[in-house]
């Protein structure tokens, strides 16, 4: 009965899991575009464009912040983006950590008090047994033949019912450990877990705003806040991602603000864990 209770628990957190990173991913998705569109919308209105024309103001102006503001320029709703998508993934990423916990303690629980219940049954079953065999044939080897034998099987019979005990003790222990084990293990994961991410977001607010209000990288914000666009490279290699950001802060910046953009890059590179070069 227990295995099908366990099967059915996993299947359903299984699937409550699915359900979950679906619909926080739909959510992360309407929230960037419906933001972006509703910001377009009033941009293009407040502004008195033609009414003729104001469709395909509207038009041009999401594909432009949805698919070329990545590798141009990062504004002010689209910093607001990113930590939106930042903090929906860690929920998810936590959410999921805790399912999971969830049904791992569920599984043990149930084998656990399964095992145990076996076991002390079968032991008391043994230890009945033994006592009235014990009874039984200790009366009969008084009435036979009192004697030596008689003290000899007693002290057999003593030491099996020690052993006995000893054992089922030794069973108990063992699951309670194992069962706290599991549960120490779980808080660690949890914590270790909400404490990276919180981390991970702390330095990653800090560097937007660090970035937004210096004054020496506001000429080249373009370039200083796309560290978004340096991490994706770093799967390529360190000299790899070097060369991209040389070509592409050529292409972003000018003179003075091209040194200021390739240090910014990567210091906020570094700010975020990544490896220096």
């Amino acid at each position: 009965m227990s295995l099908v209770v366990v099967h059915i628990v996993v299947i359903v957190v299984v699937v409550v899991v699915v359900v979950v990173v679906v619909v926080v991913v739909v959510v992360v998705v309407l929230v960037v575009v419906v933001f972006v569109v509703v910001i377009v919308v009033v941009e293009v209105v407040v502004k008195g464009e033609g009414h003729s024309r104001l469709l395909v103001h509207i038009a041009q102006r999401i594909y432009y912040r949805l698919f070329l503001m990545v590798y141009t320029e990062l504004t002010t709703e689209l910093y607001y983006m990113i930590l939106i998508v930042v903090v929906v993934v860690i929920v998810v990423v936590v959410v999921v950590v805790v399912v999971v916990v969830v049904v791992v303690v569920v599984v043990v629980v149930v084998v656990v008090v399964e095992v145990v219940a076996v076991v002390v049954v079968v032991h008391i079953v043994v230890v009945v047994y033994v006592v009235v065999v014990v009874v039984v044939v200790a009366v009969v080897l008084v009435v036979v033949e009192a004697g030596v034998a008689v003290v000899v099987y007693v002290v057999v019979v003593v030491v099996v019912v020690v052993v006995v005990v000893v054992v089922v003790v030794v069973v108990v222990v063992v699951v309670v450990v194992v069962v706290v084990v599991v549960v120490v293990v779980v808080v660690v994961v949890v914590v270790v877990v909400v404490v990276v991410s919180c981390g991970y977001t702390s330095r990653l607010y800090f560097l937007i705003q660090a970035t937004r209000s210096s004054s020496v990288l506001r000429t080249v914000s373009n370039a200083a806040s796309t560290f978004v666009y340096f991490k994706t490279f770093n799967a390529l290699g360190c000299k790899t991602c070097h060369i991209r950001l040389i070509q592409w802060g050529r292409e972003t910046s000018r003179g003075v603000s091209f040194n200021l953009s390739v240090s910014a890059v990567f210091t906020g590179h570094g700010l975020l864990g990544g490896k220096q070069c």
